[in-house]
């Protein structure tokens, strides 16, 4: 049965892969314009800041952080 919607699960770090995203079949460069996108709503002040991650086939392929944590 899955989770209920805002229950957390407990799932093992080594369930968690690293890839290029050209080993999933997608492009560095497009995912380098998302740092951008996101810092421009954060100096807009539409967020204080975000957490970014992007996985494909089960494999996490982008992750950034911008902006600040205790606003």
């Amino acid at each position: 049965m899955p989770a209920e919607r805002g229950t957390k699960t407990n799932v093992p770090p080594e369930k968690y892969q690293l890839a290029t995203p050209e080993e999933v079949g997608m492009i560095t460069d497009s995912l380098k314009q998302i740092d951008q996108m996101v810092m421009d709503f954060v100096e807009a002040k539409k967020y204080p800041g975000a957490v970014t991650l992007i996985a494909k086939n089960g494999k996490i392929i982008y992750e950034s952080e911008v902006g600040w944590s205790d606003s």
